[in-house]
């Protein structure tokens, strides 16, 4: 009876994520060009259209109040009360700040250097004019410039040890391949939480110098 019933859940398990791949296969990422150095993705990304909230750093939990208060812009929270179309990465990057920052309740200031900055990509036909205006203040929507960066890619979940081990990887290539880098680094991750770690796509972001010349493996 419990083999019976292990079957059964392994195939409920199976058809359901099958489905769900079926669904997140079609999310819009940003184009880019790329090129390889080595394990380092060299990519070229244009212009972004992106929401983005400003929240306190917390390792457990800054990126669920962040996420939560984005997913409620895309789905419909907003003046127009319209849905937006998914889109992915999610990324998050520390936001350094010279004085405290004024905060909505119950959250009234944060010291300097302990905010984190998380966006959601909107979609690539999306403009400023047509995106809804969020009913949430806290949600800022701003153009990109465009940017050459360094890509590290890494699987599994993207806990404090896996993607910290990752940053430091990516730094020992980047100073291996002398790539210079500027600025701070930016987490993008790719998939919902019940995707499975084997099948999970994560990144470390960074913006490099613009006379940077690309050296392209044969």
């Amino acid at each position: 009876m419990w083999k019976s019933l292990l079957i059964l859940l392994i195939f409920i398990w199976a058809a359901w994520h099958i489905r769900w791949r079926r669904i997140t296969r079609d999310i819009e990422t940003p184009n880019a060009k790329s090129s390889m150095n080595g394990d380092i993705e060299i990519r070229e990304v244009p212009s972004l259209l992106v929401a983005s909230v400003i929240v306190p750093w917390d390792e457990y939990t800054s990126g669920n109040q962040a996420f939560r208060q984005l997913a409620g812009f895309i789905f419909g929270d907003n003046q127009s009360r319209s849905s937006i179309e998914m889109t992915a990465p999610v990324t998050s990057k520390p936001i350094t700040t010279s004085e405290k920052i004024a905060m909505t309740a119950p959250v009234t200031s944060t010291p300097k250097g302990q905010m984190t900055e998380v966006s959601f990509i909107m979609p690539s036909k999306r403009t400023k004019d047509t995106l809804p205006i969020p009913n949430n203040s806290n949600i800022t929507i701003t153009e990109t410039l465009p940017v050459k960066r360094a890509v590290w890619g890494f699987s599994g979940y993207a806990t404090s040890l896996n993607a910290w081990r990752n940053k430091g990887d990516f730094l020992t290539a980047l100073a291996q391949a002398n790539i210079q880098r500027t600025g701070d680094m930016t987490l993008a991750q790719y998939n919902d939480p019940m995707t499975p770690p084997w099948m999970r796509t994560n990144e470390w972001w960074v913006e490099i110098v613009d006379d940077w010349e690309l050296k392209i493996e044969d």
